[in-house]
């Protein structure tokens, strides 16, 4: 059995839930309020649960994203075959670091092949995940990723793919890949904005299709696989060598730029 067949992560068995996080904190408030010295105490529980209750709510996803993340739940296997606005949402959008180093690394390792066809192309492409509601996404090719003040650029307005990479439309086997912010659910980031879109990646499934509209075609790719990995691993960029893949990458934990949350797609 091959790397692309093999079983590469899985999912907690008990994934945390605010559910059970709400049910124990209240249990051991009931157990508190029916002792004797807890009866005189009712009314200071009351408020203090309440006050859990508010503080949870405010930052449920970014939680139980986080302790998720810590268990191991967030990784899934292979299956087989400068405006105001920006300003106000700056703290919480998280910006991808790294890029740079990753793309000096690439070049110097000579890990893609050189993809003329590739490299020329200059128009706006869209990428849609129908399963979690992300539909034509706006993609700027070819974005210089060596330079932080370029890409930052881009994604105030749209998806950026990854200079140098592949394209599906091609002969050259490369990785395709294409990158984004995320932002914090307290942001409350919507689905139809490019700018924040990929906040959503974590919710992906094996299986599920991505669709790459790119010079008048349609392109299906199925997802395979899901990771988090550091800043620094080029694997994000290289994918498998002579396979024509797509990789797509955000910040993780949704709003930190930690890590980083990628999923991967191979040609359906």
């Amino acid at each position: 059995m091959d790397d692309e067949t093999r079983l590469v992560g899985q999912k907690s068995k008990n994934p945390l839930k605010l559910k059970s996080i709400l049910s124990d904190i209240y249990n051991e408030l009931k157990d508190a309020s029916q002792s004797p010295s807890g009866k005189s105490n009712a009314l200071p529980l009351l408020m203090i649960f309440t006050g859990v209750l508010i503080i949870l709510f405010q930052f449920r996803t970014d939680l139980i994203q986080f302790v998720n993340h810590a268990i191991g739940s967030t990784n899934q296997g292979n299956i087989s075959p400068v405006s105001d606005n920006f300003l106000s949402i700056e703290s919480y959008i998280s910006v991808p670091t790294g890029i740079t180093e990753l793309t000096d690394e690439v070049r110097k390792k000579k890990l893609l092949q050189v993809d003329d066809e590739a490299l020329a192309y200059n128009q706006p492409f869209y990428i849609s995940i129908p399963s979690i509601g992300l539909n034509r996404l706006i993609v700027k090719p070819n974005v210089e990723s060596t330079t932080e003040r370029v890409y930052r650029e881009v994604l105030e307005n749209s998806l950026a793919h990854f200079k140098n990479t592949g394209l599906p439309f091609t002969k050259i086997k490369n990785n395709t890949v294409i990158y984004g912010h995320s932002a914090s659910q307290t942001f409350n980031p919507k689905r139809n904005d490019p700018r924040v879109a990929f906040s959503f990646l974590p919710e992906v499934k094996i299986g599920d299709k991505i669709l790459v509209d790119i010079n008048r075609e349609t392109y299906e790719f199925t997802i395979y696989r899901t990771k988090v990995v550091n800043p620094d691993d080029i694997s994000i960029i290289t994918g498998t060598p002579e396979t024509k893949t797509l990789t797509l990458f955000t910040c993780y934990p949704i709003g930190n730029n930690t890590q980083r949350y990628v999923v991967i797609a191979r040609k359906s």
